[in-house]
C-alpha cells in the first residue's frame, strides 16, 4: 500500500523510484522537503529503521536473493549498489558472520 501523506510519502517515493540501492540517506532527507530531524523521525515511524540502516538492510536482502540464484559476489555487489566487491563482502560478513562466498 503506497504511503500518501507528507514527509513519509516523499521518503517512500524516493526510495522506490530509485530503488533502494541507488539512494543514500542524505538524498532521502534532502528530497523529503523536511528538516533532517523530521525526515529521520518520520522515516523511523514508517519503516522501523533509520534511513541508512533501512537501505543497508534492503541491499543485503537483495544480495541474499541474488546469491541464492547463483549470481557471483562481484556481480551481486555491483547490482546492490556497493562501490566494490570488497565493501560488499565486509558488509555481508558483518551482518552474517561469514563471507558471501560461504553461501547464504
Amino acid at each position: 500500500m503506497p504511503i500518501r501523506v507528507g514527509v513519509p510519502a516523499a521518503l517512500s517515493e524516493l526510495l522506490w523510484k530509485r530503488y533502494v540501492v541507488r539512494t543514500s540517506a542524505s538524498e532521502l532527507v534532502s528530497g523529503s522537503g523536511a528538516s533532517r530531524a523530521t525526515a529521520y523521525r518520520q522515516f523511523g515511524k514508517v519503516f522501523g529503521l533509520p534511513p541508512r540502516a533501512f537501505i543497508s538492510h534492503a541491499r543485503l536482502e537483495l544480495a541474499a536473493a541474488l546469491l541464492k540464484h547463483g549470481i557471483s559476489v562481484r556481480e551481486t555487489a555491483w547490482r546492490c549498489g556497493y562501490p566494490s566487491p570488497d565493501t560488499f563482502t565486509r558488509c555481508w560478513k558483518r551482518a552474517h558472520g561469514a563471507p558471501p562466498s560461504a553461501g547464504t
